[in-house]
């Protein structure tokens, strides 16, 4: 008989946060998510919304999940999103976020707070319209800027996430951290992940570390980093003007050059009802099969399949995966 695999692994690691991805399809192409040759529409076997939610509330309820983030694809082209935001604010989980691209923020915001969504983390690369342009492919950055106010408006927690590109947009870094201290809200550099669309070449081409990043802030700002809290992705800096009076935070994600999967507690399901435990890993488990099945006797085989993912979990840093963001979401 097969032993159950523990619930924690050697650095007493387990599963509290869970990335659910509504949909694969997504009205941005951005370069380091997807392939130039990948279609955005959603895939043929995406679950039906009822399906997805059962297998959400199975797993949090079997986990012990106390973090949901709602991600994409695009979450927000979903049919059924406000179905699906409505049945995960029911569920016992104290925090639930959304990650979104922004564009259609502004109709849907208003509903956030009868969903428990009081966290929206949105990906805004650059403040130059082009740049912005050329970056998400089909992308708007005025919608996207109207969807920041409409949160703000609404009073949602509002993190902009910056994904970091040499060759790209390092000289939008500075005008994103005003734009963020002007509004109130925290600005997050991402170092680029190996991974996708992101080759060795190009990712050493367009690669910019944490120091190099810190370095640039300090040229306009005084820079003071700031406690990290147990399981957070990004470290975090009180800056202040060095030629006015702005004040406030921000983050870098370093997970090249301060990695932090040995306190990982991320798990992931896919619009396709597929599992993933760690993103160097191109294991899933299709959970998806456990909807047939009446709740006791899912639970325990559950159970040994979130011990199963957790040993897939890296112990020092990512090392990269041929997986594209698009798949298991943000």
């Amino acid at each position: 008989m097969q032993k159950d695999l523990p619930e924690k692994d050697p650095w007493a690691r387990e599963f509290r946060t869970l990335r659910v991805s509504l949909t694969q399809a997504c009205n941005f192409a951005c370069s380091y998510c997807v392939f130039p040759s990948e279609k955005l529409s959603k895939h043929p076997k995406e679950l039906a919304f009822e399906d997805l939610i059962r297998l959400v509330q199975l797993v949090v309820h079997t986990a012990g999940i106390q973090k949901i983030r709602i991600t994409g694809g695009e979450p927000l082209l979903h049919h059924h999103f406000l179905d699906i935001a409505k049945a995960f604010a029911q569920l016992p989980v104290p925090s639930i976020g959304l990650t979104t691209n922004g564009t259609y923020l502004t109709r849907f915001a208003a509903h956030f707070r009868a969903c428990r969504i009081l966290s929206v983390n949105v990906s805004l690369d650059s403040l130059d319209p082009k740049l912005f342009r050329d970056l998400s492919q089909f992308g708007s950055l005025s919608k996207t800027l109207e969807g920041v106010e409409s949160l703000l408006k609404e009073g949602i927690k509002v993190k902009i996430n910056c994904v970091v590109m040499r060759s790209k947009n390092f000289h939008s870094l500075l005008p994103l951290l005003d734009f963020a201290l002007e509004k109130g809200v925290e600005c997050r550099f991402l170092e680029l992940m190996q991974m996708g669309p992101i080759d060795a070449k190009s990712f050493a081409e367009d690669f910019v570390g944490l120091e190099e990043i810190l370095t640039l802030v300090s040229s306009q700002y005084s820079v003071q980093k700031m406690e990290t809290k147990p399981n957070a992705t990004a470290l975090s800096f009180w800056v202040e003007g060095k030629t006015n009076f702005k004040t406030g935070s921000f983050g870098v994600i370093a997970n090249v050059s301060k990695p932090f999967c040995s306190g990982c507690d991320r798990l992931r399901v896919t619009s396709l009802g597929e599992m993933y435990g760690c993103l160097s890993s191109l294991k899933n488990f299709p959970i998806h099969q456990l909807l047939v099945l009446e709740k006791e006797l899912a639970e325990p085989i559950l159970k040994k399949i979130l011990g199963q993912a957790l040993q897939t979990k890296q112990s020092v840093k990512f090392l990269g995966a041929k997986t594209s963001m698009k798949y298991l979401g943000g």
